[in-house]
C-alpha cells in the first residue's frame, strides 16, 4: 500500500490502526521480554510486573493506536492530494538542504513539544489529558504508548507541521516519525544507554514520572535548562530523593523513587 496514495479512506484507517497496534506490541513486548525477563536477573532482579496497570497499559494503548489515527489520516489525505510541501527528489533541493531540514525539524519539533508538554502539564490538561499516561508511575516498556489519543497527537504534531512550512524530504519525515517512535520506548525501558545530561534519556525521565513537572524535554534537555524545569537524576538520587545504582557507561537499571505512594503534583 502506498501511505501517500489514498484510495480507500477506511481501509487506509484500517490498516494505520492495525499497524500502530502491531508496531506497539511487537516492539514493547521485544524490549519487555528481552530486559526484563531474559536478562531479569542482570536488570530488574526485583521487578515484579502489575498485572492491574500492565492491563490498563495495553488497554489505552490500543485505544491510543485506534484513536490517533483519527488524526493522522486528515493530514495523509491532505498529503496525497498535495496539499504538503513533502518532496521525493533529493535532487530538487540538494543534500545540503535536505541534511538542513532535517536539523530544522529536530529543533522545531523539539521546541513544540517542550512547550506543549509543558501546557500539559497544567491542571486542566493534565486532568483531561496527560493524566491517562502518568498514572502509570512504574514505568516499562508497556507504558510507552498508553496515552490519551490527542495526548499522543499533540507531542507528534510539529513534525507533521513541518511537511506543511517548508519543503521536507519524505526521508526526512519519515526519519522523524520512526525515531520518535522509538525514543519513546526507549525512554521508558529504564535503560539509559546515552549519558551525557544534554540528552534527556530514561534517567531524566523516570524523574519526570515520579516528579511530575520536570525534564520536559523529547530529545534534549536544553529548553528544561532555559525553562527552569531541568531535574538532574544524579543529583535526586545523591539528595535520596531517589535510590538506586549510579548510571554508568554500560546500560544500567535507573531509578526508583523513594516514597513511590506520593501523588504527582501540578504546580504550573
Amino acid at each position: 500500500m502506498n501511505l501517500f496514495q489514498i484510495d480507500n479512506p477506511l481501509q487506509f484507517t484500517l490498516f494505520l490502526a492495525l499497524y500502530s497496534v502491531i508496531f506497539y506490541f511487537s516492539t514493547a513486548g521485544a524490549i519487555y521480554g528481552y530486559l526484563y525477563m531474559w536478562k531479569k536477573r542482570k536488570y530488574f532482579p526485583d521487578y515484579e510486573l502489575d498485572k492491574k496497570m500492565f492491563k490498563k497499559e495495553m488497554v489505552l494503548s490500543i485505544l491510543n493506536g485506534f484513536g490517533n489515527v483519527a488524526f493522522i489520516v486528515p493530514i495523509h489525505i491532505l498529503i496525497s492530494k498535495g496539499h504538503s510541501k513533502l518532496y521525493f527528489d533529493v535532487g530538487e533541493h540538494g543534500w545540503g538542504y535536505m541534511l538542513l531540514s532535517l536539523f530544522l525539524c529536530l529543533f522545531i519539533g523539539e521546541t513544540f513539544i517542550y512547550w506543549i508538554h509543558r501546557w500539559l502539564h497544567t491542571p486542566f490538561a493534565y486532568k483531561h489529558l496527560h493524566i491517562y499516561h502518568h498514572q502509570f508511575r512504574k514505568i516499562n516498556p508497556w507504558t510507552s504508548m498508553a496515552f490519551h489519543p490527542i495526548d499522543a497527537f499533540m507531542q507528534s504534531f510539529p513534525y507533521h507541521l513541518c511537511i506543511f512550512l517548508f519543503p521536507t524530504h519524505i526521508g526526512v519525515y519519515l526519519f522523524c516519525m520512526v525515531v520518535v517512535s522509538f525514543w519513546t520506548f526507549n525512554i521508558h525501558d529504564q535503560i539509559s544507554v546515552v549519558h551525557w545530561k544534554g540528552v534527556n534519556n530514561s534517567g531524566h525521565h523516570q524523574v519526570h514520572h515520579w516528579f511530575n513537572n520536570y525534564n520536559l524535554g523529547q530529545y534534549f534537555t536544553f529548553w528544561d535548562r532555559i525553562g527552569g524545569t531541568y531535574r538532574d537524576p544524579d543529583s535526586c538520587m545523591a539528595r535520596r530523593e531517589i535510590k538506586g545504582p549510579v548510571i554508568s557507561y554500560e546500560p544500567r537499571r535507573v531509578y526508583k523513587r523513594k516514597d513511590a505512594s506520593r501523588r504527582p503534583e501540578v504546580t504550573y
